[in-house]
């Protein structure tokens, strides 16, 4: 979320530069420019009365090896034109429009790469197979859980992420941007240990990881860096993880073994060993017994 938005929505308020007054009417769109970037605006809305707007739009992200730019525009009557450069994911973008009766103001140029993306960027890849329970929607579904974990594991190598990724089900691939936010780390052996990690969140959903690849991405130059491919033994350790925690039912463990070779041994869950009832578990059922046996005795002897 940012800015506490959800992602996909863009928030704020547009004022007159000299009077400081909100301004209504004033035409807000969302647009992306790029290599492969959708034509037109992806959103579009209006100020109300105090000069507030809410813009909804679904979130669009580009392919790999690519950089798109976000921008939002502000026109309307009797104000110049006003263009500013945001995030992909949104948030909040106030502004202020100069009125026509003054000077116009400077243009300034954009940079050329937004805050977000930077000019080099790096891409996490993960490459997977499907199972056979596996769908688009639960490869989706499993998607922030798998961003938050690499964004973890990829913090302590002085990498952080920027909010674009996403899921390429026809090429069945895993994808995450990042940065470098400090001293980085050689990622090579670390690969594999999150390619362990992520596995057993994925394979929740009828997704096997089965390798990862770390990309550097600057302008045009796309370079794998480092990659790592899981083993048998690793993708074997990896649901029997899974389905240890419950992630995987005994029909899908065995159909994940058999998928990647492995002989199928269903792991027994393991139940809580028997215990003999205590003294004091059993003194309501002894005094039971004694009262009934009691009153046995009792109408035995009444009846002679």
């Amino acid at each position: 979320m940012p800015n506490g938005l959800p992602v996909g929505t863009i928030r704020g308020r547009v004022t007159d530069s000299i009077t400081g007054t909100g301004i209504s009417g004033v035409s807000v769109k969302f647009s992306i420019t790029g290599v492969g970037s959708p034509a037109g605006p992806i959103g579009a809305t209006t100020t109300g009365g105090d000069g507030s707007y809410t813009l909804p739009f679904t979130p669009r992200y580009p392919s790999a090896g690519t950089i798109w730019h976000y921008w939002i525009s502000f026109s309307r009557s009797g104000y110049y034109d006003k263009i500013l450069e945001t995030s992909g994911a949104g948030g909040i973008v106030n502004t202020s429009l100069v009125p026509t009766t003054q000077p116009r103001p400077p243009v300034t140029p954009p940079p050329v790469t937004p805050p977000t993306a930077p000019t080099r960027v790096y891409e996490l890849r993960l490459s997977f197979r499907r199972l056979p329970w596996a769908n688009e929607a639960a490869a989706r579904s499993v998607l922030n859980s798998l961003v938050g974990a690499v964004n973890t594991q990829l913090r302590s190598y002085g990498y952080g992420g920027i909010g674009v990724y996403g899921v390429n089900w026809s090429e069945n691939y895993y994808w995450f941007r990042f940065k470098e936010t400090s001293t980085i780390v050689v990622l090579g052996p670390a690969l594999l240990q999150i390619l362990m990690v992520v596995g057993v969140i994925a394979i929740a959903a009828g997704i096997l990881i089965v390798a990862a690849y770390w990309i550097s991405i600057e302008e045009q130059r796309v370079e794998i860096q480092a990659q790592a491919t899981a083993t048998r033994s690793n993708l074997a350790t990896v649901v029997t993880e899974a389905y240890s925690q419950g992630k995987m039912t005994p029909e899908q463990y065995t159909a994940a073994m058999k998928a990647i070779g492995e002989t199928v041994t269903v792991p027994e869950v393991p139940t809580a060993p028997f215990e003999w009832p205590t003294l004091e578990a059993l003194s309501p059922i002894i005094i039971l017994v004694i009262i009934v046996a009691a009153v046995a005795i009792a109408v035995s002897y009444l009846r002679r």
